[in-house]
């Protein structure tokens, strides 16, 4: 009963922040699925982009981003992963008309020992630190 409380606000926190990024993305300028493409992230107004949410028995990560130059690199998420004890079972790399969806999917031996807003959190500050900085190249 817990989890399914934490969930669904998680999930109104979730989206709150989407809205806001919703909200972003209509006030740029108008970009074709192409310009998309040939721009990097940073510059096309794209940031990358972490979900976290339960996933059977542990729990899966959606990373978002766009295409050109990524500076992080994915090894750094998963190490950090690790670091919070997670075991990754499943990592997934997709390229989709906006980019790119990484989906990495992991193992806890404890699921209530794991706070997936915290770790949201992280990532998306770890990502945001190399965006930002241009690092990890």
């Amino acid at each position: 009963m817990n989890e399914a409380v934490n969930y669904i606000t998680y999930m109104k926190k979730r989206i709150g922040e989407l809205s806001i990024k919703r909200d972003k993305v209509k006030k740029l300028p108008n970009r074709s699925a192409l310009d998309l493409g040939s721009s990097s992230a940073s510059s096309s107004g794209i940031n990358s982009c972490v979900v976290v949410h339960p996933f059977r028995g542990g729990v899966e990560i959606m990373i978002s981003s766009g295409f050109g130059d990524q500076s992080w690199h994915l090894s750094t998420v998963l190490q950090a992963i690790l670091e919070e004890g997670l075991d990754v079972v499943r990592c997934v790399s997709s390229q989709t008309i906006e980019g790119l969806l990484h989906t990495v999917q992991s193992e806890v031996t404890d699921p209530t020992k794991i706070d997936l807003s915290q770790l949201q959190t992280k990532l998306n500050d770890l990502i945001s630190y190399y965006d930002d900085a241009g690092c990890g190249r």
